[in-house]
C-alpha cells in the first residue's frame, strides 16, 4: 500500500511540475533579474548621480545601430510618475530623433529614480503606459541598461508582436556635487 501511495505521489508531483521549456527559461531569466537587482540596490549610489549632472545616452537596436540619443540634466525636483517611487525630474537638453507626444495636448515629463546602483528613467514618466522606460545599473563610469518596447496587452498568444529590446549606454558629461 505504501508503494502505491508513493507511486501516486510521484505521478501527482511530476504532473504538477510540467512546464514548457519557454516557461522554464522565462523563470530562470526572472530569478537572474531578481538576483542582479538585489545586488545592485545593496551597492552605494555612485557620486556621478546628483542634481546638475549632465548625461549623454545612446540607444542601440539589436543590430548595434544608434537609434536615439539624448542629453539630460538630473535635478532634485520631485515629480509624480506612474512607474517610479521617489522620482526626480530629468530635463531633456537635446534629443534625436525628437519624440512625438502621445496626445496632441500632452506635456510629457522625463524622470529618474535611483536605488543603490540601480537606475531607472522614463522619457514619458507622467503618462501611464507611455513607454520609453529604461532600466539598468550605474557606476562611476556611466550607465548600462535596456529599454523594452512592448505593445499593449495582447490576448491572442502568437499573434502579438514580440517585444523589442534596445541597449542603452550613458556617460556623464558634467558631474556635479553629490545630493
Amino acid at each position: 500500500m505504501k508503494l502505491l501511495s508513493l507511486f501516486t505521489l510521484i505521478i501527482f508531483i511530476s504532473g504538477c511540475s510540467n512546464i514548457s521549456e519557454e516557461e522554464r527559461l522565462a523563470e530562470e531569466k526572472y530569478w537572474k533579474y531578481v538576483e542582479d537587482y538585489t545586488t545592485a540596490i545593496k551597492k552605494p549610489t555612485p557620486r556621478i548621480i546628483n542634481a546638475g549632472a549632465v548625461f549623454n545616452f545612446a540607444y542601440l537596436n539589436t543590430k548595434k545601430e544608434i537609434i536615439r540619443t539624448i542629453t539630460v540634466r538630473l535635478t532634485n525636483e520631485k515629480v509624480r510618475t506612474c512607474s517610479m517611487e521617489n522620482a526626480l525630474k530629468m530635463e531633456i537638453l537635446s534629443e534625436q530623433p525628437v519624440r512625438k507626444p502621445i496626445f496632441p495636448e500632452s506635456t510629457e515629463i522625463a524622470a529618474y529614480s535611483v536605488l543603490g546602483s540601480r537606475f531607472h528613467f522614463a522619457l514619458r514618466a507622467n503618462i501611464c503606459d507611455g513607454g520609453m522606460d529604461v532600466h539598468g545599473t550605474v557606476d562611476e563610469l556611466g550607465f548600462v541598461g535596456e529599454e523594452v518596447v512592448a505593445g499593449w496587452f495582447c490576448p491572442e498568444k502568437g499573434s502579438c508582436p514580440e517585444p523589442v529590446y534596445n541597449f542603452v549606454l550613458g556617460t556623464p558629461v558634467k558631474p556635479n556635487k553629490p545630493l
